[in-house]
């Protein structure tokens, strides 16, 4: 199952929505996952 797709896919819910109806945070890992590294770490 394409967990990443229904996150960030183009019909998927997007990530800072599932972050406000979870109350968690959600950080995609892996390579290119982050498009702007310095702005994380």
């Amino acid at each position: 199952f394409n967990f990443v797709g229904r996150i960030l896919g183009p019909r998927g819910m997007t990530a800072k929505q599932l972050e406000i109806d979870t109350g968690c945070k959600i950080m995609v890992r892996g390579r290119g996952s982050m498009r702007d590294k310095q702005k994380y770490f």
